[in-house]
């Protein structure tokens, strides 16, 4: 997914607009199992980029990245469980 104008916190504090790269992927692990992976690569302008680098948030958005990406996966898997169900 791509979005050249989201809203992005510095310090999840200062609002600013930058363009964001989501790449999901899906590994099978089994028959019935799948491992779900997140990337995101964010661009600021030139000067909140150095900025963003001063305030380590490389360091910020990849706990995000590791907090929100389980968080993901399980909704999927419980929305992909209630279609199932609700077909039945």
């Amino acid at each position: 997914m791509y979005s050249a104008a989201s809203r992005v916190y510095l310090l999840h504090l200062v609002p600013v607009t930058a363009s964001v790269r989501w790449t999901l992927t899906v590994t099978p692990i089994s028959a019935s199992s799948a491992e779900l992976s997140c990337t995101v690569d964010v661009r600021l302008r030139p000067l909140l980029s150095m900025l963003g680098r001063l305030m380590a948030s490389g360091t910020f958005l990849k706990r995000h990245v590791e907090e929100e990406t389980p968080r993901f996966a399980r909704d999927i898997a419980r929305k992909h469980a209630a279609r199932r169900f609700a077909n039945v």
